[in-house]
């Protein structure tokens, strides 16, 4: 019942809380550009900036796993090396050598994964704020929203 007393009832829209009068904040973009705000627009621009945006924190993620699996491989490399001063050891470090590069390539393989991993969520939960949790109805105008220019 309070929800019904604040107005934010099951049959209201967001839409009827503006006071009387005063437009949607986005009213000026559906007036110049009402193309841009219709619904097919809305879902390509959603889209592209999930795809976009989501690539950010997975390609962060995985700068930083590749630096540090690639750097701990590499000094051990190094430090085996350094060590080798005989032959047989030097016989030795072919076979290390390619033991290490199978590791980074396993490495590299699990750091591709969970960065797709992240890329798909960061993208989905901003694909949700976008198409869920945006009251486009509230910014752009009800009937602007539904595609179709205000005043039409």
């Amino acid at each position: 019942m309070a929800a019904e007393a604040s107005g934010r009832g099951a049959g209201s829209s967001m839409a009827s809380e503006r006071p009387a009068g005063r437009p949607p904040p986005l009213a000026w973009l559906a007036a110049r550009h009402p193309q841009l705000v219709s619904a097919r627009a809305r879902f390509a621009a959603g889209v592209g900036l999930a795809i976009l945006l989501g690539f950010l924190p997975a390609h962060v993620a995985a700068g930083i796993r590749e630096r540090s699996a690639f750097g701990a491989i590499d000094s051990k490399v190094v430090a085996v090396q350094a060590t080798a001063d005989a032959p047989d050891r030097y016989d030795a470090l072919d076979a290390f050598r390619t033991e290490q590069l199978d590791a980074k390539r396993s490495a590299r393989t699990m750091i591709a994964l969970t960065a797709l991993l992240v890329w798909a969520a960061a993208g989905g939960g901003l694909a949700y704020v976008w198409f869920r949790r945006v009251p486009w109805d509230r910014l752009i105008g009800a009937s602007a929203a539904d595609g179709e220019p205000r005043g039409a």
